[in-house]
């Protein structure tokens, strides 16, 4: 679906302002995007009404410029929320079951508006008694795109190279939802968040706990690695998902004296620590860790197998299921299988994956 970007014609200063009224609509409009409203279907239902009604036009020649000064939004993060509000208000008054929530009808914007109801019509009846999830919505609408599932792997005792791969998938975590059974993780460990704002780093990570949600035991734990720029964001956004602050860490990546003109960003990360029920620690650590960077770095996000491995023996015994879905090239398939943990990893890049693939057969 495609939505042109309205904008001002001419240069007539008259024409840019905004009356009292709109200005005090304005006003109540960015409040709400910067409180932030649950599953961010207030956030773009607020976008679109400044956005078809030019609300921005006394600051901003485009609406794009606008958001991306006031909030921090990118262009694609912007239009992505307006569009599942359009798909959420396309399907609100059908026949059959009603949305309930943004995230539900998130893979219906890359369709027209009939063909959102046909995909949610067999999200439905896929559904039967149940609840219509993201992922039935996600496989509706590759059904009718004709995207097929990617191919399972082989069971993990089966003798083939693909059993010495049985934690390690390609493709994203909703490709491979139906696999994981339902509450059976124990930690969730995202390694890597790239965001180009806290915004876009946030909305993230609030997919990532919604596709999770039901693989999640109940009283299950998660690992986030961050900037100091994102964190803040990112605890609001985990909140929102039921989760309460646990134990604060840092990775110090340089350990001893730090080098002149050092920055905070590249020599420190946070890893923040979320807790649902009475999950705690398996065992205490240190809020502190100096751990120093791999040599020969493989990828952008990439992680030390040594730092994982203390982490995820600190946060769950032996033989808990822990789940990363940004798995890079597998540093926590080899970290939890030194440490006696289950785990499954799935990193969505094709040549990551295949750079992760050739780091487990040595490790093996």
């Amino acid at each position: 679906m495609c939505n042109s970007t309205v904008r001002i014609v001419g240069d007539n200063e008259d024409e840019k302002k905004l009356s009292a009224a709109e200005r005090t609509r304005l006003k109540k409009l960015e409040r709400r995007i910067e409180r932030g409203e649950k599953l961010q279907i207030g956030i773009g239902r607020a976008l679109r009404e400044i956005r078809d009604d030019r609300l921005y036009r006394e600051t901003h020649d485009r609406f794009e410029d606008y958001v991306h000064a006031r909030f921090g939004y990118s262009r694609g993060y912007a239009y992505n929320l307006i569009a599942a509000v359009d798909a959420f208000d396309n399907l609100a008054n059908v026949a059959t079951t009603a949305p309930a929530n943004e995230y539900q009808v998130r893979p219906l914007v890359k369709l027209e508006p009939e063909q959102q109801k046909d995909a949610w019509s067999k999200a439905v009846d896929a559904a039967g008694v149940g609840k219509v999830t993201h992922e039935l919505v996600k496989a509706a609408v590759n059904e009718l795109m004709g995207i097929t599932t990617p191919v399972q792997f082989a069971p993990a005792d089966a003798d083939t190279e693909a059993a010495a791969l049985s934690d390690y998938w390609q493709g994203t975590v909703a490709d491979h939802v139906g696999r994981i059974a339902p509450h059976s993780v124990d930690l969730l460990l995202i390694t890597d968040l790239p965001g180009a704002t806290p915004q876009e780093s946030a909305g993230k990570l609030d997919d990532l706990l919604g596709t999770t949600l039901a693989l999640l035991c109940e009283n299950c734990q998660a690992l986030v690695f961050c900037t100091h720029l994102d964190y803040r964001k990112l605890l609001t956004t985990a909140e929102a998902h039921g989760y309460e602050m646990g134990v604060p860490l840092i990775w110090d990546k340089i350990s001893g004296p730090k080098p002149t003109g050092f920055s905070f960003t590249n020599t420190v990360e946070f890893v923040l620590h979320f807790r649902k029920g009475s999950a705690q620690l398996h065992d205490p650590i240190g809020n502190v860790l100096y751990t120093e960077q791999e040599p020969g770095k493989l990828h952008r996000g990439q992680k030390p197998v040594v730092l994982l491995a203390d982490l995820i023996s600190c946060a769950v015994p032996p033989g808990a299921l822990v789940l990363d879905p940004t798995g890079g090239v597998a540093s926590t398939v080899i970290a939890c299988r030194r440490t006696h943990r289950k785990c499954i990893v799935i990193e969505p890049n094709t040549s990551s994956y295949a750079v992760g693939v050739e780091r487990i057969k040595k490790a093996a």
